[in-house]
């Protein structure tokens, strides 16, 4: 096989209408000079729900401070601290993550459609 021909061919097959869900990526070089390539033709599975990420543009929003301070304060007391600290980053996680989607929408999206 002809140097570049394997990228191209990987390439045809992984954008083929015949396997749209393939996916294919590089392991690290250990014994050769070459990297091993994992090709799977099956769809990828989820790993589960996306990670909460903190956005510091939310600090720039006049409405944060307020939304913080409001579910802080919503938390009614639990008699361990530690539960109670849990409870109250488990009610703003939800409650940021709504109020990112109203605020700032899919950011990625726009991001992409600019």
């Amino acid at each position: 096989m002809k140097p570049g021909e394997l990228k191209t061919t990987l390439q045809s097959i992984w954008q083929s209408s015949v396997w749209p869900s393939s996916y294919c990526f590089t392991l690290a070089r250990v014994v050769s000079d070459h990297n091993p390539i994992i090709f799977n033709g099956l769809k990828r599975l989820s790993s589960g729900p996306k990670p909460f990420r903190y956005q510091r543009m939310w600090l720039e929003h006049e409405s944060f401070r307020k939304v913080v301070s409001y579910t802080w304060n919503s938390v009614p007391p639990i008699s361990c601290p530690m539960q109670h600290l849990v409870c109250e980053l488990k009610t703003l996680k939800g409650r940021l993550k709504d109020w990112n989607v109203n605020v700032f929408g899919n950011v990625h999206a726009k991001m992409q459609a600019s």
